[in-house]
């Protein structure tokens, strides 16, 4: 992970941890975020996704945008989002652990044109 990023995930969990529960219920309540699938962000992600860029509305990483017929536009920067994964049951020290993830809003792509599509 890059210095900046790092720096720029600690600045947002450090606003977020600032914010009491019903804060962050507010702003859930207020923003109603969800995912392309239709799944709505946990309160802290929701809380991660405002404060980087509060006019988002439906969420998917790169592949998912791919998937559903839609490209990233080029330069758009995305949302870094906590993802929970689980270590291997072999792992010794087994368990729950959280990387960050990259999500864009709808907003940040655009269908994707079939050859021979008129538009």
């Amino acid at each position: 992970m890059t210095e900046e990023k790092k720096s720029k995930i600690q600045s947002l969990q450090k606003a977020i941890k600032a914010m009491t529960p019903a804060q962050l219920q507010t702003l859930a309540d207020k923003f109603g975020i969800v995912t392309i699938d239709g799944h709505s962000l946990s309160l802290h992600n929701n809380a991660l996704v405002i404060l980087q860029n509060p006019k988002s509305t439906v969420v998917g990483g790169f592949k998912q945008w791919l998937k559903a017929g839609r490209a990233v536009k080029k330069g758009e920067h995305g949302s870094y989002i906590l993802v929970p994964s689980q270590k291997d049951k072999d792992d010794s020290e087994a368990g729950i652990f959280f990387f960050t993830g990259t999500i864009f809003d709808i907003s940040q792509t655009m269908e994707i044109e079939t050859p021979g599509e008129a538009h």
